[in-house]
C-alpha cells in the first residue's frame, strides 16, 4: 500500500467513529426532547395547546440539524489528511513532517515516489492502525453518545407509558393540530322527542378530555354556551324546561360532534278509532261499519279491519289479548291493520311513540266471535242394527240440517271381521245439498264388499257444512251384521217353518171363508122393510143388514188375498236363505219355484173380479144380484183353497228337507272345528279349552234339534227323513261327548299347572326366608 491508501484508511475509520458518535448525540437529543415533550403534553394539555407537538419536533430537528453540522464539521476538521498524518507521526515517534511530505512528494518523481514507497513499507509493517490512540478517544466519546441515546430512548419509553395522551399527541402532531386523533365526541341516546315543559337530560361521551362545551340553540333563540366537566370520558347535562325544539353540539377547542335536534311534542294520545266488518263469503252479507266504545259481535272469520290516529308518530301499535297480539301497521301519526276475528276475549290497546308508551288509548275491544254451528245429521232408516245377508241391498235414509248451508253428504263404511280385524274405512258420495235442510235415501249395495259370515258392516252418515272451516259431523253407527253359517242355517229352519206354517194357515182360513161364502150365498136375504116399496115389483131389495155382512166377507177375502202375498215373499226369502246357508240344491229350489208360481197363480183376476161385483151388488141392494156373486165368489175360494193347500204341502216339504239339510252341514262343520281344537289343544293354545266348551254345547243343540226334526218326520209319516237324520244325531252325541271330555281334561292340566306353579313360588318364598333367618 502506498502512503496515501494507508493515510486514507485511517481517515475512512475515523470518519465512522466521528459519524457515529454524531448520530448517538443526536439521538440522545431527540430521544430526550421527545420524553420531556411527552411529558409535558400528558394528561391532555396538549388539547388546550395544540401547537406544542409541532413545536416540540421542530426543536427536535433543529437540534437534530445542529448535531448533523457539527459532526460533519468533525469530520473535515479531525479527519483530514494533515489531521491524520500528525498524529500517526506523532505516535508512530516519526521525523515531524516526515508523513506529511511523503504525502506531498508521492507523486512529484521517482526520488519522491521512492521515499514515499520506503515510508509507507515501514508503517505497513507495524500494524492495521497506525493511529490507535487517536482511534480509540474517537470511539470512547462515540459510546458515551451511545449510551447517552439509549438512557434517553428508555426515558422516552417511561414518558411514553405515563403518558400515552402526550406520545399520541406527540406522535401525530398534525392530528393533535386539528383534533382528529381523540375518539369523537357524540351525544348518547338523545330522545327525538321531548314532552313540552319537561326537562331534557344528555349524556355525553367526551373520552381523554377534560372539559368540553355543549352549544345548545332552541327554535327562534341564539346559541348558548355551557361548559361542562368531564368524569372518566361522560359529562352529563339537564336542560329545560324545554317548550321548543332543541338544536345541541359538543366541542372541545378542536372538534365539535354531529347537531341533535331534540323536537317538543304534546302529551301523546291514540283516537279516532275505526272499524269495518268485512263477513266471511258463505254468508253471502254486505260489509258493515262497526261502532266502537262497545261489544264487538261477528262470525268467525269475519276480516276487521281498523284505522285511527295519534297525536305523536308512532312506532307500534297492537292489540293484545292474553299470549295473542294483533299488530296493526303505523305509518307517521296514522296506523292501521287489519285481522281475521277468530277467538272472543277483551284485547287492550298497546302503542309505543317516539318517547316511549302511550298511556292514553281508547276503551279496550271487547270482541265476541260467534263460531259456526256444526251440522247435524242422523240415520232415519235402519232404525236399529239389523242382521242382512252378505248381497243383500239396504236402503239407508239419512237426514240432514245446518245453520246455513250443507256441502255434501256421505257415507262411510267399514267392515270389522268375525275375528275383529278391521278393514280400512270407505266413503261414498251421497249428496251435495247446497241448502239448509236434507234428506234422502241411498241404496247400499253389499255384494261388492265381500263380507263373509260373521262379518260386520259399520255405517255412518257424515255432513259437511259449507263454511270454510269444512265442519262435520257423524249419524250414529249402523251395525249390519252377517249372521254366521249356524245362524244363517238356523234362520232358514226357522223361515221353512214360518212360511209352511203361514200357508197351511191360510188354506184353513180360506176353507172356512168359502164355506161361509157358500152358505151366505144360499141363503135367503131379508127383505128391505120399505114404504116405497111397490106391491107389483119383482125383484126385492135386501136388507142394509145383509148387504153389510157380504161386504164383510169380500174384505175378509181381500185380508186373505193380502196374506198370500205375504206368503209369496216367505217362500222367496226361505230361498234366499237357504242358498246363503248353502243348503239350496236343485230339487229344493225347484220344489220352492213351484211353490211361489202356484202362489202367485192362485191370486187370479177373476177372483178380484167376483170381489168387485159383491161390492156393487151390495151397494145396489140386489139380492138376486149379491146371491149371484157370492155364488161365483165361492166358486174362486173354492180354487183358491186347492191352490193353497197344494203350495203348503209344497212349502212344508222343502221346509223339512231345508232342515234335514242344514243339520247335515251344521254337523259336518262342527265335525271340522272339533278336528281343528284337538290340533290347537296338542299344541298347547289357550283358548282351545273354551272353544271345546262351545263346541261341546253346539253339538249337544245339535243332537236336540236332529231329535226333534225326526219325530216331526215321525208324525209326518216319512219314513226316508228319520233314517238320514241318525247319522246326524249319533254324530252330534258323540261330538257333544267327546267336546265335554276335552274340555275338562284342559280344565284339569290348567288346574295342574297352577298347581305346580304354586308349589314351586311356595318353595322359592321359603328358601329365601330360610336364607334371611
Amino acid at each position: 500500500m502506498t502512503v496515501t491508501q494507508l493515510v486514507a484508511r485511517e481517515r475512512a475509520r475515523l470518519g465512522l467513529a466521528i459519524i457515529a458518535r454524531g448520530a448517538g448525540v443526536a439521538l440522545a437529543i431527540v430521544a430526550a426532547l421527545a420524553g420531556i415533550f411527552t411529558i409535558a403534553l400528558g394528561d391532555a394539555r396538549w388539547i388546550s395547546r395544540p401547537s406544542l407537538p409541532m413545536l416540540a419536533w421542530i426543536v427536535a430537528v433543529a437540534l437534530a440539524g445542529a448535531a448533523a453540522w457539527w459532526t460533519r464539521r468533525a469530520v473535515h476538521r479531525s479527519a483530514s489528511d494533515h489531521s491524520v498524518a500528525t498524529a500517526i507521526e506523532t505516535e508512530r515517534a516519526l521525523r515531524a513532517g516526515s508523513l506529511r511530505g511523503a504525502l506531498e512528494v508521492a507523486h512529484t518523481g521517482s526520488l519522491g515516489r521512492a521515499a514515499a514507497d520506503r515510508l509507507a513499507a515501514m508503517l505497513g509493517r507495524q500494524g492495521a492502525v497506525l493511529a490507535p490512540r487517536l482511534h480509540r478517544g474517537m470511539w470512547q466519546r462515540g459510546a458515551i453518545a451511545g449510551t447517552a441515546a439509549v438512557i434517553a430512548l428508555v426515558s422516552l419509553g417511561a414518558a411514553r407509558a405515563k403518558a400515552p395522551d402526550g406520545w399520541r399527541a406527540l406522535r401525530h402532531p398534525v392530528g393533535a393540530w386539528t383534533g382528529s386523533i381523540l375518539p369523537p365526541l357524540a351525544i348518547v341516546n338523545a330522545p327525538a322527542y321531548v314532552l313540552r315543559g319537561e326537562r331534557l337530560s344528555l349524556t355525553i361521551s367526551a373520552p381523554e378530555r377534560r372539559h368540553v362545551t355543549l352549544r345548545t340553540r332552541a327554535t327562534g333563540a341564539a346559541w348558548l354556551a355551557s361548559t361542562l366537566d368531564v368524569d372518566r370520558g361522560t359529562a352529563v347535562a339537564s336542560l329545560g324546561p324545554v317548550d321548543a325544539d332543541v338544536s345541541l353540539v359538543v366541542a372541545d377547542g378542536r372538534s365539535h360532534s354531529d347537531t341533535v335536534l331534540v323536537r317538543v311534542t304534546d302529551r301523546p294520545f291514540l283516537g279516532d278509532v275505526a272499524m269495518r266488518a268485512t263477513f266471511p263469503a258463505y254468508l253471502n252479507r254486505a260489509p258493515e261499519t262497526v261502532p266502537t266504545g262497545e261489544p264487538v259481535r261477528v262470525p268467525r272469520g269475519t276480516m276487521l279491519a281498523i284505522r285511527g290516529r295519534a297525536s305523536t308518530p308512532l312506532t307500534s301499535v297492537a292489540l293484545v289479548h292474553d299470549a295473542d297480539t294483533l299488530a296493526l301497521a303505523p305509518d307517521g301519526h296514522a296506523f292501521a291493520g287489519h285481522f281475521s276475528a277468530e277467538r272472543s276475549g277483551r284485547y287492550a290497546w298497546r302503542a309505543f311513540g317516539a318517547q316511549g308508551a302511550i298511556a292514553d288509548v281508547p276503551q279496550p275491544l271487547d270482541l265476541d266471535v260467534m263460531l259456526d254451528s256444526a251440522p247435524g245429521i242422523d240415520l232415519v232408516a235402519p232404525a236399529h242394527d239389523t242382521v242382512v245377508l252378505a248381497d243383500a241391498r239396504i236402503d239407508v235414509r239419512a237426514a240432514a240440517t245446518d245453520d246455513h248451508l250443507l256441502a255434501s253428504i256421505a257415507l262411510k263404511t267399514w267392515r270389522r271381521s268375525s275375528d275383529g280385524q278391521a278393514a280400512p274405512a270407505v266413503s261414498q258420495a251421497f249428496a251435495t245439498p247446497n241448502a239448509g235442510t236434507w234428506q234422502g235415501t241411498l241404496q247400499l249395495d253389499l255384494a261388492p264388499r265381500g263380507l263373509q259370515p260373521g262379518d260386520e258392516l259399520h255405517v255412518v252418515a257424515v255432513a259437511t257444512d259449507d263454511s270454510p272451516w269444512r265442519q262435520t259431523a257423524q249419524s250414529r253407527e249402523l251395525i249390519l251384521r252377517v249372521p254366521s253359517m249356524t245362524e244363517q242355517r238356523e234362520n232358514a229352519r226357522t223361515l221353512g217353518d214360518s212360511a209352511a206354517a203361514r200357508a197351511l194357515d191360510a188354506a184353513k182360513q180360506e176353507k172356512q171363508l168359502q164355506q161361509k161364502t157358500s152358505d151366505a150365498a144360499k141363503s135367503r136375504p131379508t127383505p128391505a122393510k120399505s114404504s116405497d116399496a111397490k106391491s107389483g115389483a119383482t125383484e126385492k131389495p135386501m136388507s142394509f143388514q145383509s148387504a153389510e155382512q157380504a161386504r164383510a166377507m169380500a174384505k175378509e177375502q181381500e185380508k186373505l188375498q193380502e196374506q198370500i202375498r205375504q206368503i209369496q215373499k216367505n217362500a222367496a226369502d226361505l230361498e234366499k236363505a237357504l242358498k246363503a246357508a248353502g243348503a239350496l240344491d236343485s230339487s229344493l229350489e225347484k220344489q220352492l219355484r213351484e211353490a211361489q208360481q202356484l202362489l202367485k197363480e192362485a191370486l187370479t183376476p177373476e177372483m178380484q173380479q167376483q170381489l168387485d161385483d159383491v161390492m156393487k151388488a151390495t151397494q145396489k141392494l140386489s139380492a138376486e144380484d149379491v146371491k149371484k156373486a157370492l155364488e161365483n165368489l165361492a166358486e174362486q175360494q173354492k180354487r183358491l183353497k186347492e191352490q193353497l193347500e197344494k203350495s203348503a204341502e209344497m212349502l212344508k216339504r222343502a221346509a223339512m228337507e231345508g232342515a234335514m239339510q242344514t243339520l247335515k252341514d251344521e254337523a259336518k262343520e262342527i265335525a271340522k272345528k272339533e278336528r281343528e281344537n284337538a290340533a290347537a289343544q296338542e299344541k298347547g293354545e289357550q283358548n282351545a279349552a273354551k272353544q271345546a266348551k262351545d263346541l261341546a254345547d253346539r253339538s249337544r243343540d245339535l243332537s236336540q234339534q236332529v231329535q226333534k226334526l225326526g219325530q216331526r218326520l215321525e208324525k209326518e209319516k216319512a219314513e226316508a227323513g228319520p233314517q238320514k237324520l241318525k247319522p246326524a244325531q249319533q254324530n252330534a252325541q258323540k261330538s257333544s261327548e267327546a267336546m265335554q271330555r276335552a274340555a275338562q281334561k284342559a280344565a284339569e292340566n290348567k288346574q295342574q299347572q297352577g298347581e305346580k306353579q304354586g308349589e314351586k313360588q311356595g318353595e322359592k318364598q321359603g328358601e329365601k326366608q330360610g336364607e334371611k333367618q
